[in-house]
């Protein structure tokens, strides 16, 4: 009984270490299924944080799992990573736009410095037109004025002719009297021709003084405007110089952070920001050549309105039927009324024509061999300096097309502004070599005009753009051209 015993309890003893056994077992499979767990989520957060420091994920110097803590802040800073990346795309289309609006700026500075310099030729030539006459003015004043002194003299000396008119005038007598009256109106009148011609030669010296000394004023005016302008066209080619310089050195240091953010390169990353400037000028002129080459409804290519299209008349009214009910059998029948006339269609409205749409105007007088001329004339001049103001050996963008078109034979006027409203307007599918391409910061205001090239035929253009950037043939760009181009 005893030994029965003893195994009974040995029995229970093994039962019980059986379920103490299975009990460890299962506490360990938990802890090695937690571990697995944090494990995970400790590689998902050095994942994040790769992704966040664009490096590679480094095996962690210490075994223990990462807090809820650290998987968050990988999580934000991977977030930060994205939000810093548009940042960075953002700014560098805004070092685009800096570069662009720096251009035009120099452009427009150029622009104002031709005008002026244009106005201080004028005002020179109005000066020394002003002086020529002073000159000849003065001389006619000295010369009624020795004329004048000459009869003083000849009163005071004596000649043969007043020598006579002296003896008349001392003789006595009625018939002296009368010779003397006579002797003294033709002396009055020759001493009175003589002093009337002086005081007009007089007045017209002094008139042309005065107009000498106002055109001398003016010139100086202008001629300060004209060097303020040239200034001012410097002071903006530096800055555009600055903004390209800064662009480049800012540009590098984005592009940097983008190949750190993405975990690429340098050189992956300016490959794909290239790619994005050139799809977004792209775009650019794709939407800018739709402007100008589509003409608005009703419009044909040289900008006159077409005919519309008459509205159709409206259909011949239908007089409603009637539904009321039949009205009870008669014993007579009455005889049917008789139907009335339909009622006449009202005229239809006539619709009012849409206002006409025309071109600025301007007039065309050369032909297509001059214009043929003055491409063949401007292509001489490729590789030429620019110059602010030049025309010849160095040229702005209106110096060049003007000289060119003056080689053919035809005058245009010195700015681009001046040359737009003197040329024909025509649509940009009729353009033949020799036309003019304008572009203004306000396409719908020729005053805000600034550059104009020279169409050389086959999608192409010459121009004299900007300082550092010589006389060259390149694509026609659509980019804030004007509505209509020119033709001289």
């Amino acid at each position: 009984m005893l030994s029965t015993g003893h195994a009974g309890e040995v029995s229970m003893e093994d039962a019980t270490s059986g379920t103490v056994a299975a009990a460890a077992g299962t506490r360990a499979r938990r802890r090695r299924h937690v571990v697995r767990a944090r494990r995970a989520a400790s590689a998902c957060a050095a994942g994040l944080l790769a992704l966040a420091l664009g490096v590679g994920a480094a095996p962690s110097a210490s075994s223990d799992p990462p807090s809820d803590d650290d998987v968050r802040a990988a999580r934000e800073s991977a977030e930060g990573a994205a939000r810093d990346v548009e940042a960075v795309e953002s700014e560098l289309a805004a070092l685009r736009d800096r570069q662009s609006a720096a251009q035009a700026a120099v452009e427009s500075a150029a622009e104002e410095y031709a005008a002026a310099q244009d106005a201080l030729d004028a005002a020179d030539a109005e000066l020394a037109d002003a002086r020529s006459s002073l000159t000849a003015a003065r001389t006619g004043e000295a010369d009624a004025r020795g004329a004048v002194g000459a009869l003083f003299r000849a009163t005071r000396h004596g000649s043969p002719e007043l020598d006579a008119l002296r003896a008349v005038l001392d003789a006595d007598g009625v018939e002296q009297v009368v010779e003397r009256e006579n002797a003294e109106r033709v002396a009055g009148r020759t001493a009175g021709r003589a002093v009337e011609a002086h005081a007009t030669a007089r007045a017209v010296a002094d008139t042309a003084q005065a107009r000498a000394d106002a055109a001398l004023a003016h010139q100086q005016k202008v001629q300060d405007r004209a060097r303020d302008a040239l200034a001012a066209a410097q002071v903006s080619a530096d800055a555009l110089d600055d903004a390209v310089q800064e662009s480049a050195t800012r540009r590098e240091a984005l592009l940097a952070e983008l190949a750190r953010a993405r975990a690429t390169s340098v050189e992956v990353e300016r490959e794909r920001q290239d790619a994005l400037d050139a799809q977004a000028a792209r775009e650019r002129e794709e939407a800018a050549r739709a402007r100008v080459q589509d003409p608005p409804p009703g419009t044909s290519s040289d900008g006159a309105r077409t005919p519309a299209t008459a509205a159709p008349s409206p259909a011949t009214p239908v007089p409603p039927r009637d539904t009321a009910p039949a009205p009870s059998p008669a014993p007579a029948p009455a005889p049917a009324p008789a139907p009335a006339p339909a009622p006449a269609p009202a005229p239809a409205p006539k619709p009012t024509p849409p206002p006409v749409v025309t071109p600025p105007p301007g007039t065309g007088v050369g032909t297509a061999a001059q214009g043929q001329a003055a491409v063949a004339w401007a292509r001489t001049k490729i590789g030429a300096p620019y110059v602010f103001g030049g025309t010849g050996p160095g040229y702005d963008c209106s110096g060049l097309t003007s000289r060119a078109w003056a080689a053919a034979g035809v005058d245009i006027t010195r700015t681009s502004r001046s040359q737009y409203q003197r040329v024909q307007k025509i649509s940009y599918d009729r353009l033949r070599p020799g036309d003019l391409i304008f572009y203004a910061n306000d396409t719908s205001n020729p005053s805000t005009i600034r550059h104009v090239a020279m169409y050389t035929g086959g999608g192409m253009m010459i121009e004299a753009r900007q300082p550092g950037s010589p006389v060259h043939e390149v694509a026609m760009r659509w980019t804030d051209a004007m509505p209509y181009a020119g033709r001289p």
